[in-house]
C-alpha cells in the first residue's frame, strides 16, 4: 500500500470516527432530526464539489434499478440516507459518545450476521471466532455486567 492509499484512509477512518463526537457537539444546537439531515446535506455537498475531479472514475454504464428493484432501491436509500442517521442521533441525544461508537462498530458484525441468516452465506469458524472475540471486546468497553440484564 502506497503512503498517499495510507494516508487517505486514515483521513478517512478520522471522519468516520469523529462522527459520534460531532454529532453530540451538533445536538447542543440542533434536534437529532436536524443534524441527521445537515450530516447528510454537507456530505452531498462535499460530494457535488468533488464530483468535477471524480467523475472520470465513474463507469459509463447506465445501471438504473428497473421493475420491482425501484422498490427496494427506495428502500435501501430511505433506511441507509434518512431512517439509520435520525436513529444514531436520538440515541446519541440519550446516551455517550463512547456507547454510540460501540454500537456502530458492532454493524459489520451484523451484517455478516444478517449475511448469513437471510442469504445463507457460509460462516467459516475463524469468522465466528473473530465475530465472539470482537462482541466480547466491546462488551469490555462497555463496560457491560450482570447487573446490567436485570
Amino acid at each position: 500500500m502506497s503512503f498517499k492509499t495510507f494516508l487517505g484512509l486514515a483521513l478517512c477512518n478520522t471522519i468516520w470516527a469523529s462522527n459520534a463526537l460531532v454529532g453530540k457537539l451538533a445536538m447542543q444546537t440542533f434536534s437529532p432530526l436536524q443534524t441527521a439531515w445537515l450530516r447528510i446535506f454537507c456530505a452531498f455537498v462535499f460530494l457535488l464539489l468533488l464530483y468535477p475531479f471524480l467523475r472520470k472514475q465513474f463507469p459509463k454504464e447506465n445501471h438504473r434499478p428497473r421493475g420491482k428493484n425501484i422498490l427496494w432501491v427506495f428502500c435501501m436509500g430511505a433506511c441507509t440516507f434518512c431512517a439509520a442517521p435520525f436513529f444514531q442521533y436520538k440515541g446519541l441525544a440519550a446516551s455517550t459518545a463512547t456507547a454510540n461508537t460501540i454500537i456502530i462498530a458492532t454493524e459489520p458484525l451484523l451484517a455478516t450476521f444478517f449475511a448469513w441468516l437471510f442469504l445463507h452465506e457460509h460462516m467459516h469458524k475463524r469468522q465466528l471466532l473473530a465475530i465472539a472475540l470482537a462482541l466480547l471486546g466491546f462488551s469490555f468497553l462497555s463496560n457491560l455486567y450482570k447487573a446490567d440484564f436485570g
